[in-house]
């Protein structure tokens, strides 16, 4: 037991938990995702597919989530939760650009080549990077702001 009562344990938890929260657990679902990284380099970020994927990704997913929120509240059919601003729909809709799963399967039934799914593989990974970054970035600037209203 430490000087506060806790024990050791508890503390060593306490620690560790953002580190394996934001870094570890991430790390270890994208290994374990089956995510094959053959033919990834950085030459192909700047490839037709792999650019279209992310503009999907990192600019339509937000604009559509954000347009379709607007949509909603105008009309009277939805309102924004108490405590929340267009800052955090656009933040969120940011994160929404993390798209593994559905954007690799739609790219398996768009292209058969292994050389134009290495692409795919590439966009999507590097968009969901950008999207990440991005929403989490809109989110922290929405919450500061929150709380200095």
């Amino acid at each position: 037991n430490r000087k506060d009562g806790k024990p050791f344990t508890s503390a060593l938890e306490e620690g560790i938990h953002p580190y394996v929260t934001f870094f570890i657990l991430p790390l270890f679902a994208f290994a374990n995702a089956g995510l094959p990284l053959d033919g990834f380099s950085a030459h192909k970020l700047v490839e037709n597919l792999p650019l279209g994927i992310a503009a999907g990704l990192v600019l339509g997913k937000p604009l559509g989530i954000l347009l379709a929120s607007v949509l909603a509240v105008t009309v009277g059919l939805a309102r924004l939760p108490e405590g929340c601003n267009w800052l955090h729909i656009i933040g969120a809709g940011s994160l929404a650009g993390i798209g593994f799963t559905m954007s690799l399967f739609i790219g398996g039934l768009a292209f058969d080549s292994p050389e134009l799914m290495a692409e795919v593989r590439v966009g999507v990974v590097a968009a969901s990077v950008i999207s990440a970054l991005i929403g989490v970035g809109i989110l922290m600037l929405a919450v500061r702001r929150s709380r200095a209203s």
